[in-house]
């Protein structure tokens, strides 16, 4: 249970279960997931010689963070959800990461000056 499988491997195993044939299944898999990381790849370093990389962090930590707060607000109880509560939770999470960047630049300017 510590790993579950992704979608990908779990419709590998659905179509090898349903069509009861393996080795197809497999390479035909196998064969879309190269094609789809291909294209993902291309796009990826196409986009990073345009894309600033702090820019690409940054929107990263903005999209995970979204995230986890939509898992909260969907785990946490209803009478939790005021607006005081939400608007606090924003403040200490805007005020963690001003923190965390401001740290990581001490650290940065502690190396440089070794």
């Amino acid at each position: 249970m510590a790993e579950m499988g992704d979608k990908t491997q779990l419709a590998t195993v659905a179509l090898a279960a349903q069509f009861n044939t393996i080795i197809p299944v497999w390479m035909g898999t196998t064969t879309g997931m190269m094609i789809a990381d291909g294209i993902g790849i291309v796009i990826g370093i196409v986009l990073g010689k345009k894309i600033p990389e702090r820019t690409v962090k940054w929107i990263a930590a903005l999209i995970f963070i979204f995230f986890g707060l939509f898992g909260l607000y969907d785990s946490v109880p209803q009478h939790l959800l005021t607006k005081t509560n939400i608007v606090g939770a924003m403040i200490i999470t805007a005020v963690l990461i001003y923190l965390t960047s401001r740290i990581e630049k001490q650290d940065l300017n502690v190396e440089t000056e070794k």
